[in-house]
């Protein structure tokens, strides 16, 4: 596991990377470096997706959902958005509608169920290689 100052990455199961957002924190553009250096240390170049557990996020500012959104890794299969709340919702649809991310992205209530979807599209990646 790696911690940053707003979240902690940490290998899920092979294949998924969990990025768990520290409760309470606004997600700002300094905190974006070392969250995607932290995952792509952990990653290495294996095809993964990322299960992103924003559950405990106050809010996220316009830049650092850009500046995600613009991350590129040739490994990177999907990323999965865990959400509880109508809030963290319509932060999302923002976010997929506004920043439109460079890999598959959807949003999660339930955990089980992004691990599912990200392993088919690891899956899917791995097939097309």
């Amino acid at each position: 596991m790696v911690a940053t100052e707003a979240a902690e990455i940490s290998i899920r199961e092979p294949g998924i990377l969990l990025i768990r957002f520290r409760e309470g924190i606004g997600l700002e553009p300094g905190h974006v470096l070392p969250i995607v250096s932290a995952s792509k240390r952990l990653a290495g170049s294996v095809v993964h997706g990322n299960l992103v557990d924003v559950r405990g996020l106050l809010y996220i500012e316009q830049e650092a959902r850009e500046a995600f959104a613009a991350q590129r890794s040739s490994s990177l299969s999907g990323i999965a958005i865990l959400l509880s709340s109508p809030l963290h919702r319509t932060l999302a649809n923002v976010y997929l509608s506004v920043s439109r991310p460079s890999v598959p992205t959807r949003m999660f209530t339930a955990e089980d169920d992004a691990v599912v979807w990200l392993r088919a599209m690891n899956e899917k990646r791995t097939s097309r290689h």
